[in-house]
């Protein structure tokens, strides 16, 4: 059968994962700065950290100089009297060289380049020689013209230092009431050096790390992990020089599992390389489909590594794969630390898929493994097929993060900053998995269609076991091809939690916790998740998960097929996924709060009827937001007509069941096979490309004939069985979503360029430096679109609903 002709389509912006844009360094260093609120621990007495933290000078290297001779050659006191920030690190760098504190020693200065991957530029980097090859700054310290400014190398195990002029721009404090400087400048000087830590964390296998910071006569020393940071308290690097000094000469003779590397990887060999290098090109150029770019680890400058994961059918006890760099990574210092990768099976002889994380070790978080196993033996439809996996575990014991102890030990209550209810300890697990394709490698609709229709049908069979996935994202949907097509695959349970009255909170609720990725979490759990899970007003329920179904259908049909959504949507589509609102601070973490947007974009229809080249693809994306549009108008009217309760009881009911998005989207796909409109060619960009592709034209006159039509139906016939929808498809399609009061007229913005306005509200300053990154939250809250309809319909008095009471 001939396909469809697709319309020209224009590339018009790169797709940074979920967001439309990555946001610039300082904004980032705000974000990360939020992030780290709640993980902070101390600010730890300088003798208890070296203690608890540090290993003892008699278990570290004997080679080079001894820590008296290195303590009587060193003087800071020439930091202390620079002038500016610039001196001041050339001087450091200078110091620290005249000690002479080994031969394998380095310390680059690298606060006058930024790294070119990544933009960012911690000021100083140590690093440490391999062992017999000659040191220049060990032979020649005071020759400046030797130690020329460089970028840091993310790719090496260093230790990243970084100095700041002023006192004011300390990321943290040795108050206890609060460990950390929330000041502006102290906020991304801790964003700054997050960013460093999660940076080093992804391009290396670090279990824990260290840090120092130098601010103005003061230095303190970081310890973090994948659960947060343990802050020593500052002291005076002059006149207590002991403490400096006694740290570097410690992490100069470290071993690299002493300063945090971890043990049960190794660099591979120039013949493991070959080989993982020669697999992956033959896996690559044999695949009948195009895989992102990220995926090839080929090239891109990191190391080759071989990795153990724990298979008790191995008489080591463990499988060795080798890996390059990962495809996927999640980024944040405190949190899993997902990292995915194209790795080689040694014992297979093939390219399978290898997942490192950190999993929160909490009786609600079950092992991902386990809950595949379970999937497994009860025949659950599109779930992934695991080879091996299981703790990380090194002697007896799994590897497990520490921040979390110092958090809730009571004997440091003396001098800690209260402890959060967010910090939890995570434990080191990897699975082995068989290869999968990403969602985005379909070639048409039809096919992605099919891999949404799977994954309701597993997120169905899966809850009649009492297993709920918790978050469902494009990045966790993938197939395999079979002789009778493709097979979805619903990947990425480690978020899953049971329906387990144990555990549950509340009816319909799984566990203490929402989880889930923000751009697809529903509308109500971003606006209702606020405070610790003890006094959690929302919990995750299945119906959350369905809601995130037809974000990922809505966030795949706008950014990899043929359409004029933007045109037909204005800015909404530009924000829909990120739209945040400030954050909320609770003694733990900055929470943000989010989903107004897509609740006001649900309630007011303006999903159905949309432009695609694909008439199933509207169709489906039609019918289900319809009914989340029918679902959520008759919430709201219930609350002022109670005889509308039942109608929004009903729609729960059909959103909540996944067997009705697998009933709709086949119905939808006979159909459009039926009527000859699959298969389309309607993939407006390359499979495996993440650009976000739209049409240059497409026919407003039928589009607002499709809006528009429901309407004339029913203000011909008098029915008001519809009468959320009959409101809702009167409305414009691009009226002007701003603050303040409604406009008539909706102003052409170019959503290429547009930026919300400055607005005020309440006396505060929203605009979008001062509301969330991410974007700001322009969208207000208009609610006289429902009762217009009812006034239209003679329903409604002029005084509105408080008229249609008191004449009932």
């Amino acid at each position: 059968m001939a396909t469809a002709s697709p319309p020209q389509v224009q590339i018009v912006a790169k797709d940074s994962k979920f967001n439309q844009f990555v946001p610039p360094t300082d904004v980032l260093q705000i974000q990360y700065s939020y992030g780290m609120t709640g993980h902070c621990s101390g600010p730890a007495p300088p003798d208890l950290f070296f203690d608890k933290l540090l290993p003892k000078p008699e278990h570290v290297s004997a080679e080079g100089p001894s820590l008296e001779e290195c303590l009587a050659r060193a003087d800071f006191q020439p930091v202390q009297k620079a002038k500016a920030e610039r001196d001041m690190q050339i001087r450091l760098n200078e110091c620290i060289r005249k000690i002479k504190l080994s031969k394998r020693l380095q310390i680059f200065d690298t606060g006058d380049k930024r790294e070119n991957s990544t933009d960012q530029r911690p000021d100083h980097q140590l690093e440490l020689l391999p062992e017999g090859e000659p040191n220049e700054q060990w032979e020649h310290p005071s020759n400046t013209k030797m130690h020329k400014p460089r970028p840091f190398n993310f790719w090496k195990p260093s230790l990243a230092i970084e100095s700041k002029f002023s006192n004011g721009k300390d990321g943290f404090t040795d108050d206890k009431r609060s460990v950390t400087n929330n000041t502006t400048a102290g906020s991304r000087t801790r964003g700054q050096l997050g960013l460093y830590a999660d940076q080093q964390f992804a391009c290396l296998h670090m279990r824990f790390l260290y840090q120092l910071e130098i601010v103005g006569r003061h230095a303190r020393i970081l310890y973090y992990d994948r659960s947060g940071v343990i802050v020593c308290k500052s002291f005076d690097y002059a006149l207590e020089k002991e403490y400096l000094v006694r740290f570097l000469w410690l992490w100069a003779r470290m071993t690299p599992e002493q300063q945090g590397w971890d043990s049960t990887v190794r660099d591979a060999t120039a013949g493991e390389r070959q080989t993982f290098v020669d697999a992956v090109g033959r896996f690559l150029s044999s695949t009948p489909r195009q895989l992102p770019v990220g995926y090839d680890p080929r090239g891109t400058g990191s190391k080759v590594y071989v990795v153990q994961v724990a298979d008790d059918d191995q008489p080591s006890g463990f499988h060795e794969v080798i890996i390059g760099s990962p495809f996927y990574t999640s980024r944040s210092v405190p949190g899993r630390g997902t990292c995915v990768y194209l790795a080689y099976s040694t014992i297979a002889k093939e390219i399978c898929v290898l997942k490192d994380s950190w999993a929160i070790d909490d009786p609600a978080f079950e092992p991902e493994k386990n809950i595949l196993d379970d999937l497994k033996a009860a025949n659950v439809p599109g779930c992934p097929s695991v080879i091996c996996g299981g703790d990380v575990v090194v002697g007896d014991d799994s590897q497990a993060t520490a921040v979390q102890d110092w958090a809730t030990n009571q004997e440091y209550r003396e001098w800690r900053t209260p402890c959060s209810p967010w910090i939890h300890k995570h434990v080191h697990r990897r699975i082995l998995m068989d290869f999968v394709y990403p969602v985005e490698c379909v070639k048409n609709s039809e096919e992605f269609l099919t891999v949404i229709r799977g994954v309701a049908e597993c997120m169905g069979h899966a809850d009649q076991i009492g297993i709920r996935h918790r978050d469902l994202t494009p990045a966790h949907m993938g197939f395999v091809d079979t002789e009778d097509g493709i097979k979805p695959i619903l990947m990425d349970w480690d978020h899953a939690g049971r329906k387990d009255e144990v555990i549950e909170v509340k009816p319909g609720g799984v566990v203490p916790y929402c989880s889930g990725t923000v751009q697809f979490m529903s509308a109500d759990l971003l606006q209702d998740h606020a405070g610790p899970h003890e006094t959690r007003r929302k919990t995750h329920c299945l119906i959350d998960d369905a809601q995130s179904l037809l974000w990922v259908l809505a966030y795949g049909a706008f950014h990899w097929f043929h359409h004029d959504v933007i045109t037909a949507l204005g800015t909404v589509s530009h924000n829909l996924f990120d739209e945040m609102s400030k954050p909320v601070h609770a003694g733990g973490p900055y929470l943000w709060f989010g989903g107004q947007m897509k609740r006001d974009v649900l309630r007011q229809r303006l999903l159905a009827n949309l432009p695609f080249a694909s008439p199933v693809l509207k169709k489906v994306l039609t019918a289900i937001a319809s009914k989340w549009s029918e679902y959520y108008n008759f919430v709201m009217i219930a609350e002022s007509l109670p005889i509308y309760k039942s109608n929004a009881e009903n729609a729960y009911a059909q959103l909540e069941d996944p067997f009705w998005y697998v009933e709709q989207i086949t119905a939808a796909l006979e159909a459009g096979r039926g009527a000859g409109e699959l298969p389309i060619a309607d993939r407006a960009i390359p499979a495996g490309d993440t650009r976000d592709a739209v049409p240059a034209s497409f026919d407003h006159k039928q589009y607002e004939d499709d809006r528009t039509s429901t309407f004339a139906e029913h203000e011909a016939g008098g029915d008001t069985s519809s009468l959320v929808e009959t409101g809702i498809a009167r409305m414009p399609p691009r009226r002007a979503l701003r603050g303040g009061k409604r406009k008539r007229k909706a102003k052409d913005v170019d959503a290429d360029v547009y930026k919300p306005p400055k607005m005020k509200r309440k006396g505060r300053d929203e605009s979008p430096e001062n509301v969330a990154p991410l974007g700001a939250p322009w969208y207000s809250r208009a609610r006289t679109y429902l009762t217009e309809p009812l006034n239209r319909m003679g329903i409604l008095g002029k005084n509105g609903v408080k008229d249609w009471k008191a004449n009932r």
